[in-house]
């Protein structure tokens, strides 16, 4: 599974970011990304795959508060930087849809279907074939439920506006081993579409790595 892109390509969104952030009035992040808030320090304390992350105004920093944390963000910083800030930026204060669905059903849904935007779905089927108990000791590290669909399922939290649910399929004489992502219809009201991809790559590449 390709693990990112140069964090460079990032920056500039990055960038943007930490100044939307900066402009905006913590009442209202707090509200949009249900996120906790201390004004003395100017840090906001974001829930992520089940790991806090800080996120410090004042110094335009991010760091967990445990290890596994502090590894998303060291391993895969051209996701998890971007996408976390990106959602501290512009979450807003709208409820989930509850429904389900593939991103490619998003309004420019087509971005997942190209090229390397495509997710690696085939590569986890075949990671977690018949493994379904590692799938969900690994699923609940990181903060999600089991899920009742398919042969094994999981539900993550990508951020508390952006769960993921995730389907798989063991394989069998007749039909290989396959898996489904999909993200609530109402995650564009809190991050664009290439956000919505980096957070599903997030999630995905963290569900690989060792726990």
């Amino acid at each position: 599974m390709d693990q990112g892109f140069p964090e460079s390509i990032a920056s500039p969104g990055i960038k943007e970011s930490w100044e939307v952030l900066a402009g905006r009035e913590p009442q209202a992040v707090q509200a949009g990304a249900l996120v906790d808030y201390d004004r003395q320090t100017g840090t906001y304390m974001v829930p992520c795959l089940g790991q806090t992350v800080a996120v410090s105004l004042g110094q335009k920093r991010l760091w967990a508060q445990s290890d596994l944390g502090n590894s998303m963000l060291n391993t895969y910083p051209e996701y998890s930087k971007l996408s976390i800030l990106r959602y501290l930026a512009h979450a807003q204060d709208k409820p989930l849809s509850g429904e389900m669905i593939k991103p490619s059903q998003l309004p420019g849904g087509d971005f997942f279907a190209s090229g390397s935007h495509v997710l690696p779905m085939g590569a986890l089927a075949r990671r977690f074939d018949h493994l379904g108990q590692e799938l969900v000791r690994r699923g609940k590290v990181l903060g999600g439920v089991q899920d009742e669909h398919g042969d094994a399922g999981l539900k993550l939290f990508s951020f508390p506006r952006i769960p993921v649910q995730l389907i798989f399929w063991f394989s069998d004489d007749e039909f290989p081993a396959g898996a489904t992502l999909l993200v609530d219809r109402s995650c564009l009201e809190h991050m664009a579409v290439d956000i919505v991809w980096s957070t599903c790559m997030l999630s995905l590449l963290m569900l690989r790595t060792d726990l």
